[in-house]
């Protein structure tokens, strides 16, 4: 017996499927290679982690601000796909002193860890 070669025909609604399936697994790909960097912030006192602060991160050329989020039980509050860039920190917690971090570096593929006492 000689070798087969099995050819698969499918029909053309098929193949439109097949191939949006590919399209949209190649941006997901490329969406996940994305340049942007990370702010990690633990929020502490002197004994244990801070939950609920209000972190705000604003850019620091611009001003604007870009997120508004509350730390966690762990009091971390992580800031993902930033662009690279200057940012500052702005964290209120209640019965705590305001802290501010001011021209955070954030570069492409960093994750910026900051602790806050």
């Amino acid at each position: 017996m000689g070798d087969r070669i099995l050819l698969l025909y499918f029909h053309p609604p098929v193949k439109r499927f097949a191939f949006v399936v590919l399209l949209f697994s190649a941006q997901s790909v490329l969406h996940a290679q994305a340049a942007t960097g990370e702010l990690s912030i633990t929020v502490t006192d002197s004994s244990a982690a801070v939950r609920d602060a209000e972190v705000t991160v604003s850019g620091t050329d611009t001003g604007a601000v870009v997120r508004v989020l509350r730390s966690n039980e762990q009091g971390l509050a992580q800031v993902p796909l930033l662009q690279p860039g200057r940012y500052n920190s702005h964290i209120v917690a209640s019965g705590f002193e305001t802290v501010d971090r001011n021209a955070i570096n954030v570069s492409v593929g960093s994750v910026i860890s900051l602790d806050v006492p």
